[in-house]
């Protein structure tokens, strides 16, 4: 009696192991850096203003270069001091000085006037509607009186021979003018420079475009932002602001593939003609094939580099789904890395980031169940090793044929930097599911003395051992591969301490197993995997209110746009060297 009352025994029934120790290690992106050089609107819009009109559009002018200088200072990665907010109210201020040149203050319209030719009349009905009147006729005397969606239907077709009896209006209504009306817009007064992160020739891209510029902007404040995250420490007491930041850049990414997609489908002065209707229903069926449209449904690509990393089974997830390929086009406004899918690959990296700050608060918290955690850590996985993994792939598959060494080294370079990371990230969260839902079994065994859950627990971790194992050699290709491209804080040391952490219990389970059950680990092996578990979701970026007071209408009129230059789209140039980090 004694000795089951001693508190050493009592303790010794009762064991728990430390919660998964989760490394961050974000993948840097601020190499190249989406830059552009600086415009003085006053310089490249003078030339356009209508003689005596100056002072109409002096201020206006003015606060779009100091507007574009001050976001240009803030997106500067060395400025630690500008906070979230104030990058964002920047960015705001200068878009809505540049929504200002898409339309009218007053919303001024030119109205065409189209006359189409009238058809031939006609005086009596068809042979065909006249049997066709009477079919009905016969159809509603057999039905029943209470079936009333068949009398209407009845009705509606009985009323056609007295509207083909009044052929008269029918050629009235026919023969009014119709109205196709045209919106006056300066949004192709101004040409501007960006660099293309997606041209391994790093060649600049120019586009008469303001959609273009917001689209550019918005992608810049995406990378700084992601870049930020990657570069400060994730603490328990940052985690929580890193959280709402990487939400609000998958938020960014959504608005510039939205700005995007709209630049493609506006019809540009001096264009041989509009896009035909049937273009531009393909258009707006081909945005809705996009990863921020509920209604993706293309099929999932494999990876092809060397991961062993289970995904689980779960494809009704929207994340889980890849984008269809998208194509580049000569004709095409924006630049490569807007038109391909490096929006949809730094949103979906920045709601995997996101994750994993939840998934460390969730480890810092006693309280949180291990299935919950053992769940966050399985949608880690489907998040990297399939929707990033995706959209890495179809960044290169739309790109066209290398065509020099300089060209193929580059790509190979991204390609083996983008690709070691995922793979580092799938087989490093499959680690931890595996422990998850090994540790809380081997407690189990340990205070119920139960050789099943033993025997499952063993096999848990022995799977998870070998997951942190690949995990260890994904690390150094990933490490390798980021050499020339830019600079990255080993995580090896950090993966090792998470891998000690796996080794003593499973190591425990071992001692376990050898002292009491005999039984090994289990031979169906490890079980399936858990049921991911997310409600992270893009913070939408928040709309403008409206176009800047300072685009008054006398401003508008102040612009003659005849003399504004033909706008362009294209590269610019071949830069002399690369980027280096």
């Amino acid at each position: 009696q004694r000795f089951a009352q001693s508190p050493t025994m009592a303790t010794r029934r009762s064991e728990r192991f430390a919660r998964p120790h989760v490394v961050p290690a974000f993948l840097p992106v601020d190499t190249p850096v989406k830059a552009s050089p600086a415009i003085d609107f006053a310089a490249v819009l003078g030339p356009a203003v209508r003689p005596g009109k100056e002072d109409d559009v002096a201020e206006l002018l003015a606060a779009l270069t100091s507007a574009r200088q001050m976001l240009f200072w803030a997106l500067d990665r060395d400025r630690t001091t500008v906070t979230v907010d104030d990058l964002l109210t920047r960015v705001r201020e200068y878009a809505r000085l540049l929504r200002g040149f898409v339309k009218p203050p007053h919303s001024k319209q030119v109205q065409a006037i189209v006359v189409l030719p009238a058809p031939a009349p006609t005086t009596t009905t068809s042979k065909q509607e006249e049997d066709e009147a009477k079919t009905v006729a016969t159809e509603a005397a057999e039905s029943p009186a209470d079936e009333q969606p068949q009398q209407s239907s009845i009705d509606a077709a009985a009323a056609k021979p007295t509207e083909a009896a009044a052929p008269g209006q029918q050629q009235q209504q026919q023969q009014q003018p119709q109205v196709a009306t045209r919106v006056e817009t300066l949004r192709h007064a101004v040409r501007f420079t960006w660099r293309d992160l997606l041209d391994v020739k790093g060649r600049d891209w120019e586009a008469s475009d303001v959609g273009v510029e917001e689209a550019s902007v918005l992608l810049a404040t995406a990378q700084t932002l992601l870049s930020r995250c990657a570069r400060d420490l994730l603490t328990d007491a940052s985690a929580a602001q890193t959280f709402t930041t990487l939400r609000r850049v998958a938020g960014i990414l959504a608005e510039a593939r939205r700005l995007a997609d709209e630049a493609e489908s506006v019809v540009v002065p001096g264009d041989a003609e509009e896009p035909h209707p049937k273009q531009q229903q393909q258009q707006h069926k081909d945005k809705k094939k996009s990863w921020f449209s509920s209604s993706s449904s293309s099929s999932k690509k494999k990876d092809d580099a060397d991961t062993t990393a289970p995904t689980p089974d779960d494809d009704t997830k929207e994340h889980a789904h890849a984008p269809e390929t998208p194509t580049l086009s000569s004709s095409s406004r924006a630049s490569a890395d807007l038109r391909l899918s490096l929006p949809e690959a730094w949103a979906q990296l920045a709601l995997a980031e996101a994750q994993t700050a939840t998934l460390r608060r969730a480890c810092a918290q006693p309280h949180i169940e291990w299935s919950l955690i053992a769940a966050l850590c399985s949608d880690q996985v489907q998040r990297y090793g399939s929707a990033v993994a995706g959209h890495v792939d179809a960044l290169t598959k739309a790109a066209p044929d290398a065509a020099n060494v300089r060209e193929w080294a580059g790509k190979r370079f991204a390609l083996a930097f983008l690709r070691s990371h995922v793979e580092m990230k799938t087989l490093y969260f499959s680690a931890l599911a595996r422990y998850c839902v090994g540790a809380p079994l081997l407690e189990k065994a340990v205070a119920e003395t139960d050789d099943a859950s033993c025997s499952s627990a063993l096999a848990e971790l022995n799977a998870a051992m070998k997951f942190h194992d690949d995990a260890g050699k994904a690390c150094s290709r990933f490490v390798a591969a980021a050499r020339p491209i830019a600079y990255v804080d080993d995580p090896t040391v950090a993966l090792g301490d998470s891998a000690a952490l796996v080794k003593r219990a499973r190591d425990r389970a071992l001692q376990l197993d050898a002292s009491i059950f005999h039984r090994g680990p289990d031979a169906a092996g490890p079980s399936t995997f858990p049921e991911p578990k997310s409600l992270i979701t893009a913070l939408p970026l928040d709309d403008y209110p409206g176009t800047s007071p300072l685009w008054t209408q006398a401003a508008w009129d102040a612009f003659d746009r005849s003399k504004l230059e033909q706008p362009s789209f294209g590269h610019s140039g071949e830069r002399d060297c690369c980027v280096i980090a």
